[in-house]
């Protein structure tokens, strides 16, 4: 019974995990059982600094492979260039040659990966799917972006961390 309310408690936790603590914006977002080609993990903000923007995987033991291939599109504004996005493919590896897991944590483990935007970038919404080979995947639990907070509020008044409303 401890155990099934632990789980539950963990799975609600970081369902809806959004923390804005030191200036920084950590966001997870769960992916389904089976997870198909064409879903994409979709997430809005308000505005966080693409510099230092990580890609947070989480994972259990029922991920079939070494690797996992994704595809991370970015909506935002390039100071430098004025880019509204950018797209960028992402290789995490899981698994070591020996079928052991490389991540950290206990029930699930995790992997993240610093991503690589071109100039100064200000981040409003990220989109991630995978491109695995086989239509759908099971075994990955959760998908985030850390990053910091901007130091200023949005248009709308609501401040660094808060999710933009659909």
């Amino acid at each position: 019974m401890k155990k099934i309310i632990f789980t539950s408690l963990h799975l609600y936790i970081f369902t809806s995990f959004l923390s804005c603590t030191n200036s920084e914006v950590s966001r997870y977002s769960q992916v389904p059982d089976e997870w198909t080609r064409g879903d994409t993990i979709t997430f809005d903000f308000d505005s966080i600094d693409a510099q230092g923007a990580t890609l947070a995987v989480r994972y259990d033991d029922s991920y079939p492979y070494r690797e996992l291939k994704l595809m991370v599109e970015f909506e935002g504004s390039n100071d430098s260039s004025g880019s509204k996005g950018s797209r960028d493919s992402i290789s995490l590896q899981l698994f070591d040659d020996h079928g052991d897991a490389i991540g950290t944590g206990l029930s699930h483990k995790e992997v993240t990966k610093q991503l690589s935007l071109p100039g100064h970038c200000v981040i409003s919404s990220v989109r991630c799917c995978h491109l695995m080979q086989s239509d759908t995947i099971a075994g990955i639990t959760h998908i985030g972006i850390i990053s910091q907070c901007r130091s200023y509020q949005s248009q709308d008044g609501s401040h660094c961390g808060t999710p933009s409303q659909p």
